[in-house]
């Protein structure tokens, strides 16, 4: 844990080794967080939020790197909860996802946003650029950006699912409590 100076509120963040940016789970990755943790209907929101009270707001990311990439849950609990009911509740909420998985609607929701935000990437000329110049460094193909769109809109749900199975669940994590100055107890 880090006890923090200027912390208002007990942060719990947890994170998961993934993939490297273009791999293929990336796209489904992006998908899981999202699905996740956006939204009244995501699986975090109902646990952590409407039924445990912990929070008023769950974050996750599948940030991609030349390297490799990280998956993020970032929980800021509300200042009178400890962050092992936290962790607790999320536990739940990814038995509460693996349990009802991903619905086709929502999936599609959620890659209609990615196609939008794809396109709008692409709306100036520095966008334009930094794509091709992306494209060209990582993969030596600097058209790969026509094969991003269709990597995002062809995620399955058994995608979805699989890239969680195979990335987050029982896998190893680092978690991190970060707490209020004097209020390592809830860390």
């Amino acid at each position: 844990y880090h006890e923090d100076n200027f912390a208002r509120l007990p942060r719990l963040t947890m994170d998961w080794v993934t993939v490297e940016q273009f791999h293929p789970d990336s796209y489904a990755l992006d998908v899981l967080a999202n699905y996740l943790t956006q939204g009244k209907k995501a699986p975090f929101y109902q646990v952590l939020v409407e039924d445990k009270k912990l929070t008023s707001n769950v974050f996750a990311s599948n940030d991609t790197q030349e390297v490799a990439g990280q998956f993020s849950l970032s929980v800021a609990a509300f200042p009178d909860k400890d962050l092992d009911e936290v962790a607790k509740a999320v536990n739940q909420a990814f038995a509460k996802f693996e349990s009802e998985g991903i619905a086709e609607k929502d999936l599609s929701r959620i890659k209609a946003g990615q196609e939008t935000q794809f396109y709008n990437s692409l709306s100036s000329v520095l966008g334009k650029s930094a794509q091709l110049a992306q494209c060209n460094y990582l993969t030596n193909d600097p058209g790969c950006i026509e094969k991003e769109i269709q990597r995002i809109l062809a995620v399955t749900p058994a995608d979805v699912m699989r890239v969680y199975e195979k990335y987050i669940k029982g896998k190893n994590f680092v978690a991190v409590s970060f707490v209020p100055k004097g209020k390592q107890n809830s860390a």
